[in-house]
């Protein structure tokens, strides 16, 4: 019985880290870690081919791992450039994430930060929704930006804040096209 748990929980490990591997190196490194279990979940139940089969899944995981790694090593936030990743999202993505760039227009007040902007908007139906999902696809292309959203509900407000290194702020505002 423990193995079957085993088994089960280290395939759907495996189906969850496949699927998410575009994301982060991590789902990767989960991929070969949850193909190495499922090798010796494999081999422990005596189903050879299934146990050699995931033995290469984990060869081939634990390979792309240390490929995207080389390729993009740990950076800190300083050294991270400021560009946006373009193909970060796919076409479904960038066209919600289009229609929803239109509600950064409806703010009430943009605020300059040291090192970013703030955004204000009036509290209304769905606005603090449509503006986490933007959010949830920025962060995709953008990830040296640093996102902050909070319903201020005393003042009928919803806040975003967009900051991050330096440069950030000239960088939003180009981007945005901010005034000055």
């Amino acid at each position: 019985m423990v193995l079957l748990i085993v088994g089960s929980l280290a395939t759907a490990a495996m189906v969850l880290a496949y699927a998410m591997e575009h994301r982060s190196p991590r789902f990767i490194a989960m991929l070969a870690v949850a193909s190495a279990v499922g090798a010796g979940y494999g081999f422990a139940i005596e189903a050879w081919p299934f146990g050699a089969l995931e033995s290469v899944w984990t060869v081939v995981a634990t390979q792309r791992y240390l490929q995207v790694r080389q390729r993009s090593p740990a950076m800190s936030e300083s050294d991270q450039p400021l560009a946006c990743d373009m193909n970060a999202m796919n076409d479904d993505q960038r066209a919600t994430h289009e229609q929803l760039s239109a509600t950064l227009h409806g703010a009430l007040q943009v605020e300059p930060l040291p090192d970013g902007f703030a955004f204000q908007f009036p509290l209304e139906d769905g606005i603090y929704l449509r503006l986490a999902e933007w959010v949830s696809l920025e962060r995709l292309c953008c990830p040296f930006l640093r996102f902050d959203l909070r319903m201020v509900a005393e003042e009928n407000l919803v806040e975003l804040r967009m900051t991050g290194q330096e440069g950030v702020r000239d960088f939003l505002r180009e981007e945005l096209g901010l005034a000055s």
